[in-house]
């Protein structure tokens, strides 16, 4: 196993925008081979495991992306307690 650090830095990743909470995350563009450039959302877990999702090239802040993660805009995405 890698692991998401390492194959994020492998991607040449540019940090778009990073949340003070690594649950809610950072929010990352790289460029894939086959795809361009791409936005990826790395956030941490409840059980404190990293994870590194896709999401619309339009988001441009690291909470705007979670919070789509769930069918919310930001404004309405307040976290509480993760479990």
């Amino acid at each position: 196993m890698v692991g998401w650090d390492r194959v994020l830095e492998a991607l040449h990743r540019v940090t778009v925008d990073k949340h003070d909470d690594p649950q809610v995350g950072e929010l990352v563009e790289v460029d894939l081979p086959l795809d361009g450039p791409s936005r990826l959302l790395k956030v941490r877990c409840g059980t404190g495991r990293t994870f590194v999702l896709s999401v619309p090239p339009t988001m441009g802040t690291a909470l705007e992306a979670n919070a789509w993660t769930y069918g919310l805009p930001a404004s309405e995405y307040h976290i509480e307690v993760r479990t």
